[in-house]
């Protein structure tokens, strides 16, 4: 296992937990008394190694002197049920993990835009027509109070027709000028 290590480039622990794991397989495993010999074809455990092995954050023996980074190539081998952890579950996590941070910057986005007061919630707008509604419908309904026993005595049509324009003038001036409660937010 050291051999292959040197050849690899990586470190001895890291071959033997390859073949531990089933990422490496050894061509010939030798019993003697109490140690086990594994033999390998180099070239087809170089093979595997860069298969079935996902780089690491840690550099390997070779690029450590290199400064180099492990970089994942997209058609690296990440979907081999024979390997355990590589059944494209980190594929999965990635997507939702993505999926997650664009849902917190949508939220962050209405979230800043409530602050500045360009978005404003469903329900407030909701509750400010109700009130605006009601005003209206308090004004308007009453006129007919106010002016029923002044049109009743005029007889001249247009003496009616001014009559109410000028009460419901006075009904919309005086919602114009009706505050409505905005401080909800």
């Amino acid at each position: 296992m050291r051999e292959l290590s040197r050849i690899i480039g990586v470190t001895l622990r890291a071959v033997q937990d390859a073949v531990k794991y089933g990422r490496i397989k050894p061509e010939r495993i030798e019993k003697r008394g109490q140690r086990t010999l594994y033999r390998f074809d180099p070239e087809k455990c170089k093979a595997h190694w860069s298969n079935r092995t996902r780089p690491g954050h840690r550099a390997t023996r070779k690029e450590k002197g290199k400064g180099a980074q492990p970089t994942y190539n997209k058609g690296d081998k990440q979907d081999d049920p024979d390997i355990p952890g590589m059944d494209g579950t980190a594929d999965q996590y990635h997507k939702a993990r993505a999926a997650k941070e664009i849902m917190q910057a949508k939220i962050a986005k209405l979230e800043l835009e409530e602050k500045e007061k360009t978005l404003v919630r469903r329900d407030l707008v909701r509750v400010t027509f109700y009130h605006c509604g009601r005003e209206i419908s308090k004004h308007l309904l009453n006129i007919p109070d106010r002016v029923a026993a002044i049109v009743a005595a005029e007889t001249d049509i247009l003496a009616c027709n001014e009559i109410l324009t000028t009460e419901i003038k006075k009904a919309l001036t005086a919602l114009s000028q009706t505050k409505l409660d905005d401080d909800n937010s």
